[in-house]
């Protein structure tokens, strides 16, 4: 019993691996993010964006402090030029391993609207966009092999001249997700009904007849 449950955890675990798609579940809704080698090679991303960041800052001063460095007028120019470049490259390189090369869709069915977020290796997030259920046009895939994974998975929201791409994926993993993504686009949430207002009941009136004045 032990090695038939064993088997099938590594058996899900394999499966996960190799899908091209995952779909983590949340209290909210789901997730939509890239499943394979793409974490990997995300976080193997990242890690090298902060070596560079690392070496291009150290680069932008150390020639500064070299000794026997000099400072004459025809190669100061070239030197503040070179700190200039180096450090802007490792300002790019710190704001690609800060933000993460992980992007996510994040579908909340609770508050009706879907977040594209970047999530870095140690799952930090930087929400990048969002929009409302009630601005998304179409759901659509564009097919290719059925077996491939390069079936894509678009929106085409109001406003947007361009499609935003949501997913890419074998045409099974495709249609089905397009499939639930359709269906809780098109639910529309429930209407608050209005309470019953109790009216109280008007108070009768008495009339009260004055004495004749003697």
């Amino acid at each position: 019993m032990n090695k038939h449950a064993e088997n099938d955890g590594l058996s899900a675990q394999v499966n996960r691996s190799k899908s091209t798609v995952n779909v983590n579940e949340t209290f909210w809704g789901y997730v939509i993010s890239k499943g394979g080698l793409a974490p990997i090679l995300a976080a193997s991303g990242e890690l090298a964006a902060t070596v560079g960041c690392i070496v291009f800052g150290f680069a932008a001063y150390a020639h500064w402090l070299l000794p026997g460095s000099t400072f004459g007028a025809q190669l100061l120019p070239f030197k503040i030029a070179s700190t200039i470049m180096f450090f802007v490259f490792a300002i790019l390189l710190y704001l690609i391993a800060h933000r993460g090369l992980m992007s996510e869709v994040q579908i909340d069915v609770k508050q009706r609207e879907v977040r594209l977020v970047r999530r870095n290796r140690e799952g930090a997030s930087v929400e990048l966009d969002k929009f409302e259920f009630a601005r998304v046009n179409s759901v659509y895939m564009k097919r290719t092999q059925p077996d491939a994974p390069s079936n894509q998975l678009f929106f085409e929201v109001m406003g947007r001249r361009a499609p935003i791409w949501v997913a890419m994926g074998t045409a099974r993993e495709i249609e089905s997700l397009m499939i639930r993504i359709r269906e809780d686009v098109r639910t529309r949430k429930p209407a608050n009904t209005p309470r019953p207002v109790r009216v109280k009941p008007a108070a009768k009136l008495r009339l009260v007849r004055g004495g004749s004045g003697s």
